[in-house]
């Protein structure tokens, strides 16, 4: 910790849990290589500097801003109190949410994903492996979690309906995916250029067998296997400048969750993000406290930070 003395004195005095000061610590550790370049301890950083770092630091989700800048904030004011050098009121009164990159991490529709997805991947008409990761990421724009993503049969996928129908759950299709499917469906091998010869000379490779959507050239063994392969796909265009979006999963995932809910409210439905909780939650161990006094409770504040992320996510990108 950058000026260990201090935030040490801080922890003491403040007399916080066990779980906050370890909350507090590895957000000191987090800071110390900014504040090493700045010359001085973050309590005395002025608001344009602290901002990006707090954003890169803080993440996506509202709630994980908040409540970082809660224990941020709590800092900054006890060196006030305490006359610490330097300090100020900068953290005081930063507007965290405007940090947030929800226009950098998300997209608002699906034909901004497909705009997304040909900025990086070879056409579909060219029937290369690209269809699989694009499949990859239009079932987590779909709504499908993702330790469902191998398990995806080609029968499940109904194109006449426009719908997947796997474990009895309907997921939307949508028009923009259905060449990328179609491929996944019905190829037998992939085209490849060989790097050894000309860019022009295309050549053939038999995918896997098997009767799952997610196939490539061997049966992908776990999917961290292939969000890996995906992510280096991501961050090669973005190194390339081909885009600037930084999108995952989750994050397309999440697209997909608030444009549909979006297109609910458009209809008079309220956004209600009871069930997008509830399947957060499945599966989970929750440790029960006086903030948190029964599972219901824990739902619906989880259900709470979703749509606080919506209203962030409808701000940005509709007018």
């Amino acid at each position: 910790m950058y000026n260990s003395k201090i935030k040490k004195r801080f922890i003491e005095e403040k007399k916080l849990s066990k779980g906050i000061t370890e909350k507090c610590r590895i957000m000191f550790d987090e800071f110390e290589p900014y504040e090493k370049e700045w010359g001085k301890d973050l309590c005395a950083v002025e608001a344009e500097k602290i901002k990006p770092v707090f954003s890169n630091l803080a993440g996506t989700r509202s709630a994980v801003i908040k409540a970082k800048y809660k224990y941020l904030k709590m800092y900054a004011e006890w060196c006030i109190d305490n006359n610490i050098k330097g300090a100020c009121r900068d953290i005081l009164d930063m507007d965290v949410l405007t940090v947030n990159k929800m226009e950098k991490i998300t997209v608002t529709s699906p034909t901004h994903l497909q705009k997304f997805f040909n900025s990086i991947f070879d056409p579909e008409i060219k029937k290369r492996i690209d269809n699989v990761y694009r499949c990859v990421l239009w079932l987590a724009y779909m709504g499908v979690p993702k330790e469902e993503v191998l398990n995806i049969k080609t029968s499940e996928v109904d194109l006449k309906q426009m719908v997947l129908i796997h474990n009895d759950i309907e997921y939307p299709i949508y028009r923009e995916s259905v060449p990328a499917f179609i491929n996944c469906i019905h190829l037998n091998s992939f085209y490849y250029i060989h790097p050894k010869y000309s860019t022009t000379r295309q050549f053939t490779k038999p995918r896997a067998e098997g009767d799952t959507l997610i196939r490539g050239y061997a049966n992908y063994a776990s999917f961290q296997i292939l969000t890996v392969q995906i992510s280096k796909l991501l961050a090669r265009a973005i190194n390339e400048e081909k885009t600037d979006l930084k999108l995952s999963y989750y994050r397309v995932w999440i697209s997909g969750l608030f444009y549909r809910m979006y297109q609910d409210e458009m209809m008079g439905i309220p956004p209600d993000f009871t069930n997008a909780a509830m399947e957060f939650m499945e599966g989970k161990d929750y440790k029960l406290d006086k903030t948190t006094m029964s599972l219901d409770s824990k739902c619906k504040r989880v259900a709470k930070n979703y749509l606080e992320d919506y209203k962030i996510w409808k701000s940005v990108f509709v007018k």
